[in-house]
């Protein structure tokens, strides 16, 4: 029964039609705006397939485009390459693509949604990343890919120059993002409204404000084999009234807040003022990690950050991973913790030599309820 169901999901990919964009009157000119003629091309999708799977092909070109491309269960989308298949959104105030919320659907377990092989692009794609970025303007649909909808499944994309996210996973399961690069966005992957079963693997997360974000009761998501280095774009701090304020500034590797169950492992941390940042999470495991400290900013050296804890801290368990400076003059051991929480519960342990160095700084602490270190 296995065997026959893996035929057939692999028939439905493997015959799925295409249309091309430019059959519909798509110009790749790079001015030239395209909202129209895609959504007239997955209007005709729809009209002559239906349920059946089948491709939005998007061939060479920079193809700009003012609304989203919304994309149902049944409806993929393929370009030919990264830098050779362009989207290139216009405005602040529209996502990239969206892939449709269609958990009330029936059939959903019989194949997923693809996106690969595209450049998506936002407004501020090509702006150097360390000029400051108000984020008071508050863009939420600056968003290059929003998934709403369950099994989907992302790969060999750049996402490059939004407001708000690169990818934006919420309230939807079954979603595996593999072998993206996504730089240069106020946070580069937010997985949030509950979500769970996201698969991060072998993306290169780079030049973000936030590398990555996990937060509102997500649980059991696996970042596995990332490249997660100099998430240091500068936004302005968040307004007071905004939401974790004083967590969601630049320089962080990954946030994870009110979220559980989470695995963090395998991912290589470089470049941060602080690279792992827990506020009210319990339960998430973080191995096998390497946390560099560098100084390709000497003038932030001193204020790097193994990790910090905020708030309510229960049973997360940080073991086997390696923390190395670029030169002896970083001090490779620091962390921020809270002089009031009792943080007893949690166990960190990054071999006995780093294990004796961290305690010796954590001793400068008036928690007496610290994290557990053998």
């Amino acid at each position: 029964m296995r065997l026959l169901f893996c035929l057939l999901l692999f028939t439905s990919f493997t015959f799925a039609q295409k249309y091309n964009i430019k059959d519909y009157g798509a110009n790749g000119n790079g001015s030239f705006d395209n909202s129209t003629a895609i959504q007239k091309a997955i209007a005709d999708i729809k009209t002559k397939n239906g349920k059946k799977s089948s491709i939005l092909y998007i061939p060479a070109g920079n193809y700009l485009i003012s609304q989203p491309i919304i994309l149902n269960k049944y409806v993929s989308i393929e370009g030919e390459g990264t830098g050779i298949s362009v989207i290139k959104v216009s405005t602040n105030n529209s996502e990239g693509i969206i892939l449709e919320d269609n958990k009330n659907e029936k059939d959903i377990y019989q194949g997923y949604n693809t996106i690969n092989n595209l450049s998506i692009l936002g407004p501020d794609f090509d702006k150097n990343p360390y000029s400051w970025k108000d984020i008071k303007q508050n863009n939420p649909k600056s968003v290059g890919i929003k998934v709403l909808g369950l099994r989907n499944r992302i790969s060999n994309c750049i996402i490059d120059g939004f407001l708000w996210s690169g990818i934006q996973i919420e309230g939807s399961y079954y979603n595996y993002i593999t072998q993206n690069f996504i730089k240069n966005n106020r946070i580069g992957i937010t997985i949030d409204k509950n979500s769970t079963s996201a698969y991060i693997n072998n993306n290169e997360l780079r030049i973000n404000s936030i590398g990555l974000l996990i937060q509102d009761n997500s649980y059991a998501n696996f970042i596995n084999n990332n490249m997660i280095e100099s998430n240091l774009a500068h936004f302005l701090d968040p307004d007071k009234s905004e939401k974790d304020p004083e967590i969601l500034t630049a320089g962080k590797g990954i946030v994870i807040i009110n979220s559980f169950n989470n695995y963090v492992e395998n991912n290589y941390f470089e470049q941060h003022f602080t690279n792992i940042v827990l506020k009210n999470a319990k339960d998430n495991i973080f191995n096998s990690n390497f946390i560099a400290l560098g100084n390709l900013m000497p003038e932030y050296s001193k204020n790097q950050n193994i990790l910090r804890f905020e708030g309510k801290i229960t049973n997360n368990v940080f073991s086997n991973n390696t923390v190395m400076g670029s030169n002896e003059n970083i001090n490779t051991n620091k962390m921020i913790l809270s002089n009031t929480e009792d943080y007893s519960t949690n166990k960190l342990d990054f071999g006995k030599a780093k294990n004796d160095r961290i305690k010796i700084e954590l001793k400068k602490s008036l928690n007496n309820k610290l994290p557990q270190i053998p």
